[in-house]
């Protein structure tokens, strides 16, 4: 007589491999778990799985009710059952359908991937704590970190979902996690590493000293920062009586507290912003100074009007005034 069943179940994909560390272990194993429609009559039901390589031989299990549980090799099947009755025997096979187990897999979590993790206080080395979403008939899981300067990865063992490792600042970690099954086996799934910097807490703001010379501007100076590598440092430019500040000139990686303007600076008001960098912290807050630029008046005679200076009669008023 014909069968009728229906067999629920979800098959994700995914492309997975183990790692050992001497000899190959027994491939990956997973628990499955399958139900179907019942049959009047059946006394048990035949699941037959053949797993997708040239000359598998078809794997046949008897279930006496209309669920199945058992641990299967990972990988992909070809699934198809039948009823069997005392009366009848076996009926027809259904139609057979694509099943995939899938090994063990884990979802990290923190820090996140393509995060800036900002350290406390000033000292070279952060606890960092790493977490995950724990999985499924997961014994334990198996944690490595590494980054470009460590000579061999940090791997650690635990049964918990969270491990804290003491990381060097200034650095681009990666990391990854695989779940141990209970057969011991390491189940890896490949999917791009997360990775993370790790920084200091942000430099200090650099203190720019105070612009005396008003007509030749000398070079732009500023105290020492802590721990900065390098500064940047930009020099913008608004009309005296103005608030549209544009920039005039910038350095991304100026490497002293030293930095030459621009000869020739047309008059008007100047600001100086420097910020100080580090591989290892976070960039400072920019330090400011405002200086007004005035105009050498060497000949008045040769100037017929304020206009030919680009200055307005509102700005002649206050060129003399201090500049704070």
């Amino acid at each position: 007589m014909p069968l009728w069943l229906s067999v629920f179940f979800i098959a994700i994909s995914l492309t997975s491999h183990i790692a050992w560390s001497q000899s190959p272990p027994p491939s990956p194993m997973s628990k499955i778990e399958l139900d179907w429609e019942s049959v009047p009559g059946a006394s048990h039901y035949d699941l037959e799985f053949t797993f997708n390589e040239a000359d598998a031989k078809p794997q046949v299990y008897k279930s006496e009710t209309t669920k199945f549980s058992s641990d299967m090799l990972a990988g992909t099947y070809k699934f198809r059952i039948r009823s069997v009755t005392a009366k009848e025997g076996p009926g027809e096979w259904s139609s057979p359908v694509e099943l995939v187990v899938l090994p063990l897999e884990v979802l990290p979590l923190e820090p996140p991937d393509k995060s800036v993790v900002v350290a406390k206080g000033n000292q070279k080395k952060q606890k960092i704590l790493f977490k995950w979403q724990p999985a499924q008939d997961a014994k334990g899981y198996r944690l490595r970190v590494w980054s470009e300067n460590m000579k061999r990865p940090f791997e650690v063992k635990t049964k918990n979902t969270e491990r804290s490792l003491e990381l060097r600042m200034g650095r681009i970690y990666q990391w990854e996690v695989y779940a141990v099954g209970q057969n011991k086996v390491q189940y890896e799934v490949k999917r791009p590493k997360f990775t993370f910097k790790l920084v200091g807490n942000k430099l200090k703001t650099p203190i720019v000293d105070e612009v005396k010379d008003k007509v030749k501007i000398p070079p732009l100076t500023w105290k020492k920062v802590r721990h900065a590598q390098t500064y940047q440092a930009r020099l913008l430019r608004a009309d005296i009586l103005g608030d549209d500040w544009k920039v005039v000139a910038t350095s991304e990686k100026v490497p002293d507290t030293l930095w030459k303007a621009p000869d020739n600076l047309t008059p008007g008001k100047y600001r100086i912003e420097v910020i100080a960098d580090a591989d290892t912290h976070m960039p400072s807050d920019p330090g400011i100074t405002e200086f007004l630029v005035k105009p050498q008046f060497t000949d008045l005679a040769t100037v017929e009007k304020l206009g030919d200076l680009g200055l307005s009669s509102d700005d002649q008023a206050i060129l003399d005034k201090p500049f704070d």
